[in-house]
C-alpha cells in the first residue's frame, strides 16, 4: 500500500585521486534525508497514525560511503591487469514504516568489502576473478513478523567467489 507524500533529499560527494598512472583512490559519500511528509494511517477507522510525518522511510540510511583502490598495469600490448578493492558502509536503517516513532530499534549499520582482479583486453573483453563480502559479514537487510512466533529475516549474501566474463558492445 502506498503511504502518500514523501520527500527524499540529500548530498552526494565523489572524490577520485590519481596517486600514480597505475594507482587511484576514491571515496563516494551520500547523505540522504528520506522522510514521510504526511501522517500515515494503516487503518482509516482508528484515527491513530501508524507513522508520523517526518519519520524516516524504510530502508533509507542517512549516511553511506564507499572507499576504493584501483590498480592497473599493462600485461601485454593488447591487455591490462586490473585490481580493485572496495569497502562499503551503509548506516542504520528503519525496518518498517512507523518504527521511528514507536521506538523500535533500527536495522544496524554494516560494512562489506569486495575484491576483484581482471584482465581487460583491447577488444572490449574482460575476464574477472572476484570475491564479494570477503569477511563473510552476516547483515540483516530486512526483518518482519510472520505470525505470532515467527520472524522472517532477509540477510546479505555470504562470501561469494566467482569468475565473470564480460564484453562491452
Amino acid at each position: 500500500r502506498n503511504v502518500g507524500k514523501s520527500r527524499s533529499q540529500g548530498l552526494e560527494l565523489e572524490l577520485n585521486y590519481l596517486v600514480t598512472d597505475s594507482l587511484s583512490l576514491g571515496l563516494n559519500y551520500t547523505f540522504t534525508d528520506a522522510t514521510l511528509e504526511d501522517d500515515f494511517f494503516a487503518s482509516a477507522t482508528s484515527g491513530i497514525p501508524s507513522a508520523r510525518a517526518g519519520e524516516r522511510l524504510p530502508g533509507s540510511a542517512k549516511n553511506s560511503y564507499a572507499l576504493f583502490v584501483d590498480w592497473r598495469h599493462s600485461l601485454t600490448a593488447q591487455s591490462d591487469i586490473v585490481a580493485r578493492a572496495t569497502h562499503r558502509y551503509i548506516g542504520d536503517r528503519v525496518n518498517e514504516l512507523g518504527d521511528d516513532s514507536n521506538g523500535v530499534a533500527f536495522l544496524p549499520s554494516y560494512s562489506i568489502t569486495d575484491l576483484r582482479a581482471s584482465v581487460e583486453y583491447d577488444n572490449d573483453l574482460t575476464i574477472s576473478l572476484f570475491a564479494d563480502n570477503i569477511f563473510n559479514e552476516v547483515v540483516v537487510l530486512r526483518q518482519f513478523r510472520a505470525g505470532s512466533f515467527l520472524d522472517l529475516v532477509q540477510i546479505s549474501r555470504p562470501r561469494t567467489v566467482g569468475l565473470s566474463v564480460g564484453y562491452r558492445f
